[in-house]
């Protein structure tokens, strides 16, 4: 197990010892960890109702805490499912947006929602 942070840039450089001695550090090397998903969930989600429009909601929310993120959050993934398949709407929004408006919702539908 590393206790590297994941999507970090490093310097490394090599410093030899021996005994009581130490010789010339190396050139200096960069290397970046591997990206991952996040290790926890988007925050704070709030859905509310798009005034002016009675079948369409907004749904918003706060990324994850940044020590969970592992890296640039490259999108979020929105899922809006109806009781019935044909009623599911999925929308998918790069990293730096944090809300989403569901344009058309069945009245007498419900739905859950996750981000």
């Amino acid at each position: 197990s590393s206790d590297l942070k994941k999507g970090i840039n490093y310097e490394i450089k090599a410093r030899p010892f021996f005994n009581e001695f130490q010789g010339a550090d190396s050139e200096v090397k960069f290397a970046k960890t591997l990206e991952e998903a996040p290790s926890a969930a988007p925050q704070n989600v709030v859905i509310s109702k798009n005034e002016g429009n009675g079948t369409s909601i907004v749904i918003a929310w706060q990324p994850p805490p940044e020590d969970t993120q592992n890296g640039i959050v490259q999108e979020y993934k929105i899922w809006c499912l109806g009781n019935e398949s044909r009623y599911h709407i999925n929308k998918t929004v790069d990293g730096s947006t944090y809300a989403v408006v569901i344009p058309v919702l069945v009245p007498g539908i419900r739905y859950s929602i996750e981000v």
